[in-house]
């Protein structure tokens, strides 16, 4: 049963999770990463000075790059909290199916079934508060910048 819910999950959810291995032949980009004109030497002469300068983009970690990372983190943090939700649910409503009378396991299914609507209530109430104070102070706190 564990290794089925596993391979579920995986196959659901590992494009949503993880979209840059969706997009790795579409040309995405690293959105972290910051593109700099270099000045480079394309040829050298017999005694080592440079005899044909040009230039050269490349991708260079920035410190607003870290905005970038705490964002992709949350995002995924969130995500992985509402699927764990989701399976959480299964998982009781299944317990509560196969209990077959019994007091003891239709308990923990219940148990189990009311803690996932109560971390589904608990992150629905975390956004919202965050929500709440974005509309009434004005200050964006569901977004991380770093000041430049």
């Amino acid at each position: 049963m564990k290794k089925i819910l596993f391979l579920l999950f995986f196959y659901l959810f590992s494009f949503s999770l993880f979209p840059h291995f969706a997009f790795a032949q579409s040309g995405w980009t690293d959105p972290c990463t910051k593109e700099v004109e270099v000045k480079v030497c394309l040829e050298y002469d017999a005694l080592g000075k440079c005899k044909k300068p040009g230039t050269e983009i490349v991708k260079v970690a920035t410190i607003q790059g870290f905005e970038c990372i705490v964002q992709i983190v949350l995002n995924y943090a969130i995500r992985l909290a509402g699927i764990a939700v989701f399976i959480m649910l299964i998982i009781g409503g299944f317990k509560y199916l196969t209990s077959g009378g019994d007091p003891k396991a239709k308990e923990t299914a219940q148990k189990t079934i009311t803690y996932a609507i109560f971390g589904l209530a608990l992150l629905l109430g975390s956004w919202l508060i965050l929500l709440f104070i974005n509309e009434f102070t004005g200050l964006n706190v569901t977004q991380f910048t770093i000041p430049k």
